[in-house]
């Protein structure tokens, strides 16, 4: 699976005809080449695709500058596309934390220190992230977040491409259902411990 083979696929979506590669010298590649990676951006930052999640140990750094009085501050992972959760270490340490079991988002702000560094404040010390990070190996793109991506794309293309506002509804709308069909993947794939009211193990211990 190839970027063209991706383009390709959304260019079928709309009956437009295919490209031999990104940098055919003409106007369809040219338009595909312009929206494939902000579409791939921008699908994988809608959902908490698996494939693309990281957790790991955020940088600590020193500051002069104000950070909204946070005591603690954080550089920004390099390749990060969306931050879900910031989650102090004994969470991680102590096999508390999951993405579903986490009910408050702790307090934390993203800043600009300067024109080419981001920093993350926060008053957690030890903290870690859980970001979804810039995939761009189509090889490791699973079946579902692909036919979202070639529906977005398709969508957007029909717009600019061809100019069918209903084309471009219609694909829109097939990838919003492609979003809820993933949703749907994670949750059947995910096992949630059965929390029972504490009145009901008390009545069966007395039994």
């Amino acid at each position: 699976m190839t970027e063209t083979d991706l383009c390709n696929m959304a260019l079928s979506h709309i009956g437009e005809g295919l490209i031999t590669s990104l940098d055919d010298d003409n106007e369809t590649a040219r338009i595909c080449n312009q929206y494939y990676h902000h579409a791939r951006r921008l699908v994988l930052s809608q959902y908490m695709w698996g494939f693309a999640r990281r957790v790991e140990p955020l940088a600590n750094i020193q500051v002069e500058t104000y950070t909204g009085g946070y005591r603690h501050t954080y550089l920004y992972p390099e390749h990060a596309l969306r931050i879900y959760r910031i989650i102090q270490d004994t969470e991680i340490r102590n096999g508390l934390y999951t993405s579903y079991s986490v009910k408050d988002i702790p307090n934390y702000e993203v800043f600009n220190l300067d024109s080419s560094t981001k920093a993350i404040g926060t008053n957690m010390t030890r903290a870690y992230v859980d970001y979804v990070v810039d995939v761009n190996d189509p090889d490791i793109f699973p079946p579902i977040f692909i036919e979202a991506l070639t529906r977005f794309l398709a969508a957007s293309l029909a717009q600019s491409l061809v100019g069918n506002m209903e084309m471009y509804r219609s694909q829109f709308q097939i990838y919003q259902g492609a979003l809820l069909e993933a949703k749907n993947i994670v949750s059947s794939e995910r096992q949630f411990d059965l929390e029972l009211p504490v009145g009901y193990i008390e009545s069966r211990r007395a039994t």
